[in-house]
């Protein structure tokens, strides 16, 4: 699907938000474009599977205008299968060591990372941001290499460093309540493997000596089907899993998509059994939730679902205490 970001009715610019969901980026001609990653997903849209999603791109990338540029990141396995026979300029970026913008000398401390841009300018660059994790990183390039192109480097440059994210992208609700502490509570809406891997990478890097405890839910029997052994890998990464009920969004249930498939892909992949619990449906997570925290815990409430709801109950009602085991 496609959403309009940003537009003030003055600007000859429009900044289109377009994924491969259900393939309709291939109805745009963009003069500019911008891709991040390319990974199986959305597999029930593509009966040919991730070769029909790098077709999709490819096709997607020579629709591009000839005047027109293709800023890619050249970290991604899946972006370099599509980037062939581009009609119009491409400039790679990334940590890669071929990439025409090339990141180095990334370092972060408590939230605040800096790194050095070699390919964008004549000289390296230095760049300080507030936000944490490597994807982060390549995301801020990305947009400076496009404000180079539109001639306004000098102000993102200056913006990125007010910068604090998106809403609902490792958003620190700050320190919550538990019996005898608090724990740091963070929302994040990725729900594909890697968007898993690289929200724990961040909390890592941020608190290496606290417990990580997330609250998963799936989103789709059919993704959690497809990259069951994905996600089993990317969780078995935090210290305490508690895995809710599937989101379906409007998908029938599935035995071999449903969390307690994916409860068992964990065991089965070396989970330990104390670092994991299955919620069921008719259990209170917040119940859950009270029963495992402890003081100085890093609550990561991950997903696209519902899980967004509980997320607000939790910040908007002042009088909520979570509060812990004895």
């Amino acid at each position: 699907g496609e959403e309009v970001l940003a537009n003030d009715g003055q600007s000859d610019w429009v900044v289109i938000e377009a994924d491969e969901s259900d393939a309709s980026l291939v109805t745009l001609h963009p003069d500019l474009a911008v891709l991040t990653n390319v990974e199986a997903d959305h597999l029930e849209n593509y009966p040919g599977g991730f070769p029909q999603i790098i077709d999709t791109f490819r096709q997607f990338l020579r629709q591009i205008k000839p005047s027109g540029m293709a800023v890619v990141c050249r970290d991604c396995p899946g972006v370099a299968k599509v980037i062939d026979q581009v009609g119009c300029q491409l400039v790679t970026y990334g940590f890669h060591r071929d990439a025409d913008v090339r990141i180095s000398n990334y370092t972060h401390v408590e939230g605040a990372c800096q790194l050095t841009l070699d390919g964008l300018t004549d000289e390296p660059l230095r760049i300080a941001f507030r936000m944490v994790g490597k994807h982060n990183a390549q995301n801020i390039v990305a947009g400076l290499i496009v404000a180079k192109h539109l001639g306004v480097l000098e102000p993102f440059v200056h913006s990125i460093a007010q910068f604090r994210g998106m809403a609902r992208r490792f958003h620190q609700h700050g320190e919550w309540p538990v019996k005898q502490g608090s724990v740091h509570l963070v929302e994040d809406y990725g729900h594909h493997p890697r968007e898993l891997e690289v929200t724990i990478e961040s909390a890592r890097q941020l608190w290496p000596s606290r417990r990580l405890v997330m609250l998963f839910q799936p989103h789709r029997y059919s993704r959690t089907e497809n990259f069951i052994e994905a996600f089993a890998k990317a969780l078995s990464k935090v210290d305490l899993v508690l895995l809710m009920s599937v989101y379906s969004a409007g998908e029938a249930p599935t035995t071999k998509g449903n969390s307690q498939a994916l409860a068992r892909k964990c065991l089965k992949m070396g989970q330990a059994k104390p670092a994991l619990k299955l919620i069921k449906a008719e259990e209170c997570v917040l119940t859950t939730l009270e029963s495992v925290l402890l003081p100085g815990d890093v609550l990561l409430m991950q997903g696209a679902g519902d899980i967004g709801v509980l997320v607000k109950h939790i910040v908007q009602d002042d009088a909520f205490v979570l509060m812990g085991d004895d």
